[in-house]
């Protein structure tokens, strides 16, 4: 509708019935605001909308009011990056590992305490995967955004992060494990991808796309040096099956050991979901072996 498409081009702006009445093209959408049930269905279905904010009044003419306005977002500056910066990031992370011959890409896959970095230690440890790999670690990624060593969301012993600090920084620190996932699928680098593998359809989606996008370009490797011994990436999912209340206690106590937090509903949520992502990739065809661990 005219109303809101303006709303979204102009910023804060308040779409009142009476400021279209003038314009003939709009005499429904007049009408229908006018109706307080139509412009609360219009308040419910904006508010799905990433960066709005909205709100639906009635005046005392009884003229429904809907306010459409941008969510502003005061520490975006602190916890998002550029471009540039993460593409600097990425190489800066993953720039000491060697492109190999036969690159694998290792997704682990647990909840939150699962104990996903002792496993990797062990595996590495006991010469199951090779040591020279790109580590990919969502936690890892927090300290290279600026809310992180932010004062205001620190705990007064200097050293705890707030559970704030955590839910702010996890769509950047997601996005980067992405960003340098790509960096090493386009080298050629081994990597292990540290996350829950929560995201069921969304992370086998991610697994299949890295496979086509690293079997491309063994095919332009080939045009240019025919024969050339280069194997295709191979898909490790590996699952590190621990009790939940296991995991549970580990989360508290590392909280207190190095002061990340992680919200319980979120250890119960990570472990149920990794699992269901762990079983749909026994069956999809982009994923070369799962392993379970326990």
């Amino acid at each position: 509708p005219s109303a809101v498409e303006l709303s979204l081009c102009a910023g804060p702006v308040r779409v009142v019935a009476s400021a279209v009445a003038a314009t003939p093209a709009v005499e429904g959408m007049v009408f229908a605001l006018g109706l307080p049930a139509f412009a609360r269905g219009l308040e419910s279905t904006l508010a799905g909308v990433a960066g709005l904010s909205v709100a639906a009044d009635c005046t005392p003419s009884g003229i429904a009011v809907v306010n459409v306005s941008a969510a502003l977002d005061s520490v975006a500056h602190l916890r998002f990056l550029t471009d540039d910066e993460r593409w600097e990031i990425s190489d800066r992370h993953v720039g000491g590992v060697c492109s190999v011959l036969n690159p694998f890409g290792i997704w682990l896959a647990g909840g939150a305490g699962a104990g996903k970095g002792h496993v990797l230690s062990w595996l590495t440890r006991e010469g199951y995967i090779s040591p020279e790999f790109a580590h990919l670690d969502v936690d890892v990624n927090r300290t290279y955004l600026p809310l992180w060593h932010d004062a205001a969301y620190i705990e007064a012993d200097c050293v705890t992060r707030k559970v704030q600090a955590v839910g702010l920084t996890q769509p950047e620190a997601s996005k980067l494990n992405v960003w340098m996932m790509w960096r090493c699928v386009h080298f050629a680098k081994p990597f292990v991808f540290d996350s829950t593998f929560r995201g069921k359809e969304e992370s086998l989606r991610l697994c299949e796309r890295a496979k086509k996008e690293a079997a491309k370009l063994m095919e332009h490797a080939d045009t240019l040096a025919p024969c050339s011994p280069r194997e295709g990436m191979k898909v490790i999912v590996i699952l590190v099956d621990t009790e939940l209340e296991v995991a549970k206690t580990r989360v508290a106590e590392r909280e207190r050991r190095n002061g990340r937090p992680v919200q319980p509903a979120f250890v119960e949520s990570s472990d149920r979901d990794a699992r269901d992502t762990v079983r749909m990739a026994e069956r999809h065809g982009a994923v070369d072996l799962v392993v379970r661990i326990d």
